[in-house]
């Protein structure tokens, strides 16, 4: 097989594009030599990677999974390019976190910081804690930010907090009147937003409610708390997020703590065999000392910081 690069260009170009005709303007090649790129790249791989319907080239299984490796070889290029362009400036940090942590943090860790270092520039990448695990792991960041469990022999991890779990209830249910944590078997056949299969809190609650008997009924699944907040308040539903902090206007919603109760530290990750800069180890120190937790209410308690390590991460 020898695929070239331009095969892969016109296929990334198609997956981003939708079509091919839009695709090869992406690329900026004729319509027939776009055609002809994909059929060539079918041939080399032996893979049936698109199927013709009246929506036009409609991808297929193995087209999906092949871009999603695509996608991290680009990424790998782009970081390249970004070092590159990072060299000629004083100083670059870069950055790999899962999404529901970015709204809290934007305002009590990285603008504080980029308030102190003006010099710096930061670069931030919203990823799914496996992905971000695996940036560090490959070098692609300076740091990863996710939720525990994560240890690896290739990780120096350090808690700098801790999340408590939390349940959004629609204000117009009768529960939402109710005081105090929220024992998990109210969720008992209540319509209910759960987070997607890959996540670790799902995977961390589900454990709870199936150790319990508890079934709520899914309505939906979503990728970030923001997005398990906003369908909640619409259909309406409840949810249980990682944390009681919504980082918005959900005056649809209330939050109350669960019992019993779901917590999850704040680490930070970084090669263990890569020597960090010394904006890398001033980012560190600083996350350290800054009292992540105590500006952000009911996000985070706060946890006295210290070095973990040694265990395999899935």
């Amino acid at each position: 097989m020898a695929l070239t690069l331009r095969q892969i260009e016109a296929f990334r170009a198609l997956m981003n594009a939708g079509s091919v005709t839009r695709g090869a303007h992406l690329l900026g090649v004729s319509q027939p030599t776009m055609s002809r790129l994909l059929a060539d790249m079918e041939t080399e791989t032996g893979l049936v990677l698109f199927m013709r319907s009246s929506r036009g080239l409609q991808p297929t299984p193995e087209a999906l999974a092949f871009d999603e490796e695509v996608e991290r070889a680009f990424a790998g290029l782009s970081q390249l390019e970004a070092v590159a362009r990072g060299l000629r400036v004083a100083s670059r940090l870069s950055i790999a976190l899962t999404p529901s942590l970015m709204p809290g943090l934007a305002e009590t860790l990285f603008a504080p910081f980029a308030r102190k270092h003006s010099d710096v520039v930061m670069s931030l990448d919203i990823q799914t804690t496996r992905r971000t695990l695996e940036w560090v792991v490959s070098r692609q960041v300076d740091f990863g930010i996710t939720f525990e469990p994560v240890s690896s022999q290739d990780l120096t991890v350090t808690i700098i907090g801790k999340t408590e779990a939390a349940c959004m209830i629609p204000v117009s249910h009768p529960l939402a009147k109710r005081a105090g944590p929220l024992p998990l078997g109210e969720l008992h056949g209540e319509d209910f937003i759960a987070f997607k299969q890959d996540s670790l809190f799902r995977q961390q609650l589900d454990k709870l409610l199936d150790e319990a008997g508890i079934r709520p009924r899914i309505r939906a699944e979503a990728r970030t708390t923001q997005a398990a907040c906003l369908l909640a308040a619409a259909l309406p539903a409840m949810t249980v997020i990682p944390s009681g902090a919504t980082y918005g206007s959900f005056d649809k919603l209330v939050s109350r703590p669960i019992h019993p109760s779901l917590n999850s530290d704040i680490v930070i990750v970084h090669s263990a065999s890569r020597a960090l800069s010394a904006v890398a180890r001033d980012f560190l120190t600083f996350a350290q000392q800054i009292g992540l937790c105590a500006e952000l209410d009911s996000l985070c308690v706060h946890s006295t910081t210290k070095p973990k390590g040694g265990r395999q991460w899935p």
